[in-house]
């Protein structure tokens, strides 16, 4: 069946205690009854260490593997018969593959045969076919707009002939590093590059100060989210050249998934103001309805989208954000630094005459931001007070010093009292495990523990916790991948032996985890 229309999803209200939902009260039909299937008769034996499954968005499903000793990709149109695609090289890691129209597109980096690992090494190649995949042909980049290449493709999709490939290219300008204040010093500056070609060299068409990106192509163009760390923004573009934005900020929906209901939809998933939802796009340009998901979920870890429906495995509980402080007071010397008063704000206030003496914006002490008025910061180094750099809040009539606070002491308090505050919660508001669930249209929803779903008995509660669940949804079948694993017995050290913080007799106590091999089922959807 084809998915029909969401209905929008009323706004939430306060969030609920991940205690007061179980998966029966917030099903609203049969879930998913799932078969397990042996993986060696479906794929051959898998000799690859990493090995997943997606969606096409049209009804096939895809299962990967790479590793040194096995590189494939196989797909299904029934979720039974599995056949092998032809790669454009024996050895190439697939990490994006987009099948769904005429022109196939594949990227990844081509191992040598002296490479043990495929971490690091090398640059990805692109490659185009016409032909479901008989042939194969290498797609280039203009050499004036990427000189030295690409580093590494993290968006690929095609539309007709149409192609479109979001890379990191190396920049070697200071001007272009500041973009990204955060940026370790010993890591090129990366810049986001879009390609677009319609079958002859790539030419770049846009670029963006961004660390990450994900899209999809629709018949009606392309749909990109960047994420960086000022904003993230939505592109849309007809024919893969013109581009036009969209900011959407940090306080509007900040996915990480997409996928496709079929070839005219989009939808992308991620939390927002303290929420997690999904949103649908009926194609590139059409607005986005939100698909109501039932109160009590943290977060999605996964989504697949297929014409049978729409899968999701998600973590029940309270939202995260709305556990943290809206305020946070640090008391020295007679004075107090009260963080976000007013909203958006810091002040510094005078407890003995009960009033303010300043009031700065929370952007004003931004590390690499010049401190405002009023404020001077000392470099002590190694021979100040703990070796700690200081600023030091002067008296606005007289100039003379009134409190002197350090960076890292600020930062060490405001962690400190952001982290116990989460720890205090996660005690009140205990989290269950992930749950899977289902829905055919993005309504209504069935929901199921993953032991459950599964049959996993025997788990402790550590191991159910950790057990993760992967789906990708086809014409009338999903597949789910189940993840678990072992726990060792506690192993002790003596604490001079281990960075480990020391238990019971000054020992150093740790457990082992170890990754079982993945299991396989399939649930028919009528």
């Amino acid at each position: 069946m084809t998915p029909t229309e969401p209905t929008p999803s009323p706004e939430p209200e306060e969030p609920s205690d991940a205690a007061a939902f179980t998966p029966e009260e917030k099903s609203t039909g049969t879930v998913l009854e799932w078969t397990e299937f042996d993986p060696d008769e479906a794929f051959g034996p898998i000799l690859g260490e990493l090995n997943t499954i997606e969606s096409v968005g049209d009804g096939r499903v895809l299962f990967s593997t790479f590793g040194p000793s096995d590189n494939r990709v196989m797909v299904t149109e029934n979720g039974r018969d599995w056949a092998e695609l032809p790669l454009p090289a024996d050895n190439i890691i697939p990490r994006h593959l987009d099948i769904a129209g005429n022109r196939w597109l594949i990227t990844g980096p081509i191992l040598s045969p002296n490479d043990a690992e495929p971490v690091g090494i090398p640059s990805d190649k692109v490659f185009f076919s016409d032909d479901q995949g008989a042939t194969w042909t290498e797609l280039a980049f203009s050499s004036d707009d990427a000189p030295d290449g690409i580093s590494g493709v993290i968006a690929a999709m095609a539309s007709g002939e149409r192609m479109v490939v979001a890379a990191r290219c190396p920049s070697a300008t200071a001007a272009e590093a500041q973009d990204q204040p955060s940026r370790p010093d010993n890591v090129v500056f990366l810049r986001l590059g879009i390609f677009f070609s319609d079958g002859g060299p790539a030419d770049l068409v846009a670029e963006y100060p961004s660390w990450n990106t994900t899209g999809y192509a629709t018949a009606d163009g392309f749909h990109l989210t960047l994420f960086s760390e000022e904003e993230n923004i939505r592109l849309f573009s007809p024919d893969g050249r013109q581009w036009s934005e969209d900011s959407i900020g940090y306080g509007d929906i900040e996915g990480f998934t997409f996928s496709a209901g079929n070839m005219a939809t989009i939808w992308t998933t991620g939390p927002t103001d303290g929420d997690s939802r999904i949103e649908r796009f009926p194609g590139v340009y059409g607005l986005a309805p939100v698909v109501a998901l039932p109160d009590g979920i943290s977060w999605i870890n996964d989504l697949s989208v297929g014409p049978a429906g729409v899968a999701v495995v998600a973590q029940p509980g309270t939202p995260f954000g709305s556990q943290l402080p809206t305020e946070l007071r640090i008391e020295k010397e007679g004075y107090e630094l009260r963080y976000n008063e007013p909203e958006g704000g810091i002040t510094l206030w005078d407890l003995s005459q009960d009033a303010a003496v300043y009031i700065f914006d929370l952007g004003d002490f931004d590390e690499g931001t010049p401190v405002p008025e009023g404020v001077r910061e000392v470099e002590v180094g190694d021979n100040g007070p703990d070796g700690l750099d200081l600023l030091v809040f002067e008296d606005p009539d007289t100039g003379h010093d009134l409190v002197a606070f350090s960076r890292e002491e600020l930062l060490l308090q405001i962690m400190t009292a952001f982290t116990s505050l989460a720890t205090d919660k996660a005690d009140r508001f205990e989290r269950p495990g992930p749950e899977v669930g289902w829905s055919a249209a993005g309504s209504d929803w069935e929901w199921q523990t993953i032991p459950g779903a599964f049959g996993l008995t025997g788990l402790t509660e550590m191991e159910s916790a950790l057990a993760g669940v992967t789906v990708a949804v086809g014409g009338d079948f999903v597949i789910a991948r189940v993840q678990t694993f072992g726990t060792d017995d506690v192993r002790t050290y003596p604490a001079e032996y281990s960075d480990t913080p020391p238990g019971e007799d000054g020992q150093s106590t740790s457990m082992g985890f170890s990754p079982q091999p993945p299991r396989w089922f399939i649930a028919k959807v009528s």
